[in-house]
């Protein structure tokens, strides 16, 4: 038989490696009476059951010592007989065809003599009794699911797993392990497919296989956390677009746009191809579409989430003294007081208190909720300000490109919107330049903490862009090497000091809110002119 080789590719490094391995391909087991015996040793027609009693015994290929291992029974399992056979004064029972178990470590449970499994045979054919698992009845023997089918496929594919962990090897698909690890970020040359309850599997070597749960056709990264929080069923459309084909591999005359998503449902090998059925009897092929794997930041940026963020804060807080945001402006607003700063200064906590003793309530100078509801808002919006998160607008298979237009694209959506200090809340309303920000890096995914929309209003987090600027989870660039999506951190001329932030466009324009509103403005101007720092929010 033709020998080869696991192969690793020579851009990435393995922490291990398993030598040279045959590649042996895997046959599938047959029932029936016509089993076949050693050609070594007589064998004696006797058929029976036996019960696993040692921890693990391994059925081999042929009678003998140092046959080729089939497969492993636990300690419990039951396993039908057809014949014995006495090789070299050790006892062999053969449970199908080119399988024989060693009788160390079984335990005879039945057994009809010679002469009674003689008659039973010339009346009717032998039944191999399926491996069970001990706690199902004996009387309800399953019969044994048929060995998968391994196709030919020859391809890289590569680890998208843990930075510093592996992936374990099994010894077959879905089988027990070898105890050999695939580096997270290697590349591994294949040599066989098969499909087993849904999950394809990968041999790279002799006995050596691994599930596509954890490796991808498509080049991934060793410094990426790609994890397994994600079901990996996408596949992204090349830039030529796809033709569609139906189960037998003749073509629909569809063709899938290019660069779109399609979950897919099952795989399969042929013709040196994987194919992916997208469903309605639909399927499309590896040369045309690419498997999708979780967009992510190296570990040390901030991590790109796949579910909608919940900002940090309880919402539904009281607005005491310098609180700031939409709730200390609209209850400015209600009192009549100036909304510029939208601060609660001591003028307007002293205004709530006579609110309060107007309308039977204590004078705290503090709006509780149910001063909130007794100037005529509802109650809902009282926590419904607080907890806004803009929608999530990229998903976990979306490219680096397509998270940063989810992050503009929200951003957008304050376009007009006056500037309010401390505001970090709905489009409906208004914000102030890190709530612009935040807000749009919700929508990409990225929770920049511990800046928050709840605590964005809270006394002490004026200056949040602050807190922006000095974060080490974005990467800083080269002011002339900044691009679209970067964000852009100005100091204040007159003490040097970041007092804004504001997202680049690129062709030196930016998305900004700066009083009076949100708008699209150059990068410098003679007020936004000194920038500090051009942070790379995905990298």
């Amino acid at each position: 038989m033709k020998k080869s080789k696991l192969l690793i590719t020579a851009t990435l490094a393995v922490g291990m490696t398993f030598g040279s391995l045959n590649y042996l391909p895997v046959s599938a087991a047959t029932n029936g009476a016509a089993a076949q015996v050693s050609a070594g040793a007589k064998a004696q027609r006797v058929a029976g059951t036996a019960r696993v009693t040692a921890g693990t015994v391994q059925v081999m290929s042929a009678d003998t010592a140092g046959a080729r291992v089939v497969k492993t029974l636990r300690q419990g399992d039951t396993i039908g007989f057809t014949a014995i056979a006495q090789v070299n004064g050790q006892t062999w029972y053969q449970v199908g065809t080119n399988e024989w178990l060693n009788a160390s470590g079984l335990t005879v449970t039945a057994q009809q003599s010679a002469t009674q499994s003689s008659k039973q045979a010339a009346t009717q054919p032998a039944k191999k009794v399926a491996v069970k698992s001990p706690t199902k009845p004996v009387a309800k023997v399953a019969a044994k699911p048929a060995a998968p089918k391994y196709s030919s496929y020859r391809t890289t594919v590569y680890v998208d797993y843990v930075p510093g962990y592996g992936v374990r090897t099994a010894t077959t698909p879905g089988g027990a392990t070898t105890g050999k690890m695939l580096k997270s970020g290697t590349a591994w040359k294949t040599f066989a497919a098969t499909s087993v309850n849904g999950t394809m599997w990968y041999e790279l070597g002799t006995n050596i296989w691994a599930p596509a749960t954890y490796l991808s056709r498509t080049r991934v990264s060793k410094t990426i956390n790609y994890g397994s929080s994600v079901k990996r069923n996408v596949v992204r459309v090349g830039s030529k677009g796809a033709y569609v084909f139906n189960s037998s591999f003749a073509a629909t005359g569809k063709r899938l746009k290019a660069g779109s998503y399609w979950k897919f449902f099952a795989q399969k090998v042929a013709g040196n191809k994987m194919w992916y059925d997208i469903g309605g009897n639909q399927w499309v092929h590896s040369a045309a579409v690419a498997e999708a794997v979780p967009y992510q930041n190296p570990s040390r940026y901030y991590q790109v989430a796949y579910k909608q963020i919940k900002p940090a804060g309880k919402t539904g807080y009281n607005l005491g003294y310098n609180y700031e945001g939409i709730k200390t402006w609209l209850v400015l607003g209600r009192l009549g007081l100036s909304r510029h700063r939208a601060n609660m200064t001591g003028a307007a906590t002293a205004a709530v208190a006579r609110f309060q003793r107007s309308h039977g309530l204590r004078a705290t100078g503090v709006v509780d909720v149910n001063t909130w509801v007794k100037m005529g808002f509802k109650k809902s919006e009282w926590y419904n300000i607080d907890a806004y998160v803009a929608p999530l607008r990229a998903q976990w298979y979306n490219t680096r490109s397509e998270h940063i237009e989810a992050m503009i694209a929200a951003a957008y959506k304050y376009l007009g919107k006056p500037y309010i200090v401390g505001a970090s809340s709905s489009p409906y309303y208004g914000t102030d330049c890190s709530g612009l920000v935040t807000q749009a890096l919700y929508a990409a995914g990225i929770s920049p903490l511990p800046v928050s929309a709840i605590q964005h209003a809270h006394p002490g987090n004026e200056w949040n862009c602050r807190i922006m600027a000095a974060s080490s989870h974005f990467k800083t660039v080269p002011y002339s090497q900044r691009q679209r999506g970067d964000l852009i951190f100005y100091t204040n001329p007159s003490d040097g000091r970041v007092w804004h932030v504001a997202i680049y466009l690129g062709g030196n324009r930016v998305i900004e809110s700066w009083p009076p509103r949100v708008m699209i403005a150059s990068l410098k101007n003679s007020q936004r002119s000194y920038i500090t720092r051009v942070a790379r929010v995905f990298n």
